[in-house]
């Protein structure tokens, strides 16, 4: 689960909340959440929404207890990463003979903050 879909089901908490079940006896449509339609197919895959009434041309959801759970506690389950260095062996390049250039742009990359893309060509272990 991503974090935008914790705001995602707390917005649908909030309209479910604020809106008169009278005005979406059926269930609420994505135009009324304003909600991607695809968003929402996901949601009813995880089981935090699910289709009250389906026809071709509307879609009812309705938050399921999971997803009224969620919404009402994400605060508690967000986790947040701390980010980590990862230290660079001395030796990641002692099997390797020569190409000192090549050893030291990899380096160099490997240290650089923003990610940096690199293409090896040829035959592995051709060296």
């Amino acid at each position: 689960m991503k974090p935008q879909d914790i705001q995602v089901l707390k917005e649908i908490a909030r309209f479910e909340q604020d809106t008169p079940e009278a005005e979406y006896p059926l269930g609420w449509s994505w135009r009324q959440v304003r909600i991607w339609p695809s968003t929402l197919n996901r949601l009813v895959i995880e089981d935090l929404i699910r289709v009250t009434f389906s026809s071709n041309s509307y879609t009812g959801y309705r938050l399921t207890e999971n997803g009224r759970l969620l919404a009402s506690e994400s605060e508690t389950l967000l986790v947040t990463k701390e980010p980590r260095t990862l230290k660079i062996p001395d030796d990641l390049f002692s099997p390797i003979e020569g190409y000192e250039e090549v050893k030291e742009l990899i380096r160099r990359v490997l240290r650089s903050k923003k990610p940096v893309h690199i293409l090896f060509t040829g035959v592995p272990s051709s060296g």
